[in-house]
């Protein structure tokens, strides 16, 4: 989806949709975005990672939503969200894993995944 910074928002980050649809009809979204020095290291991402890592990254826990299905689902139908190869079991493991570890989860991200 359109997340780059304000000098260029057009940049997509990856997304990372962390569950299946569940009853209230909501989906738990991760982006990805570049490593920094500073970043939160919960949990680190890199090459090899997913295709769409293509340099060190790192699970953006800060800005974890929660989002209707409607809201993905019209995203997709217009191209603004871009679905994307699945990855590996043990990396979604370990992005799922952070989203209680990190400091840096909204609150209502994690009570939403029952942390």
């Amino acid at each position: 989806m359109p997340s780059g910074p304000r000098h260029n928002p057009s940049i997509m980050h990856l997304q990372i949709v962390c569950n299946d649809t569940c009853a209230l009809g909501l989906n738990l979204l991760v982006p990805v975005s570049s490593f920094y020095d500073g970043c939160d290291n919960t949990c680190i991402l890199d090459t090899g990672d997913h295709e769409n890592i293509t340099h060190l990254s790192y699970a953006f826990y800060a800005k974890a939503q929660i989002f209707k299905a409607t809201q993905i689902e019209r995203g997709l139908a217009i191209n603004f969200l871009i679905p994307r190869p699945n990855l590996a079991d043990a990396v979604f493991q370990r992005i799922d894993q952070g989203i209680c570890l990190s400091p840096d989860t909204p609150l209502n991200v994690k009570k939403y995944h029952r942390c």
